[in-house]
């Protein structure tokens, strides 16, 4: 009984990634650090931090893993436009009598994850960074214009900067899923 539990302990805190080379550690440090840096030049009329809350991650999704399905440029640019619709639509729901004030809006930003995460399921768009951009938006009553700037904007960004990366480091991206 010991031992099993000892081996199940064991399995939490052993990590099942693979060890990568430091080429591709340090090329994928430089491309996220570079692309975070564009788009902070690029969003410097809105609050950075809640910004880099969802893109961020896609940047190294697309520079430490580009060969994963949720790092494709589909998945990139359309997990992120679903999510900050769902996000903003949510984030339209009148707020009056029990639904007002932080508990309404925590509750609409749990709504906005949830119905997120199922559209990008059901589109399979999935990209798990995009979640944050459904909860910021819909807890910051962002407008309807930020659906193209910045997450429209940032996203096609990330990719554009991913393919150019890539490319000139030898790498290839995006990859072609054989998984229908």
């Amino acid at each position: 009984m010991r031992k099993r539990v000892g081996a199940e302990l064991r399995a939490l805190v052993t990590s099942t990634q693979p060890r990568l080379p430091w080429r591709r550690i340090a090329l994928a440090a430089l491309g996220t650090g570079g692309s975070v840096a564009i788009l902070g030049a690029l969003g410097t009329s809105m609050d950075l931090t809640l910004l880099f809350l969802g893109f961020a991650p896609s940047c190294l999704l697309v520079f430490a893993l580009p060969e994963a399905p949720v790092s494709q440029p589909t998945a990139v640019v359309g997990g992120h436009m679903v999510s900050a619709a769902i996000g903003l639509g949510v984030g339209t729901i009148p707020h009056s009598g029990w639904w007002d004030g932080e508990l309404a809006s925590a509750l609409a930003g749990a709504l906005a994850a949830a119905l997120s995460v199922v559209a990008m399921l059901v589109l399979r768009v999935l990209h798990p960074p995009a979640v944050a951009n459904a909860v910021v938006v819909c807890v910051t009553s962002a407008g309807w214009s930020y659906l193209f700037a910045p997450v429209l904007l940032s996203s096609v960004v990330i990719v554009a900067v991913a393919m150019l990366w890539h490319r000139f480091t030898g790498g290839s991206y995006p990859h072609r899923s054989t998984i229908r």
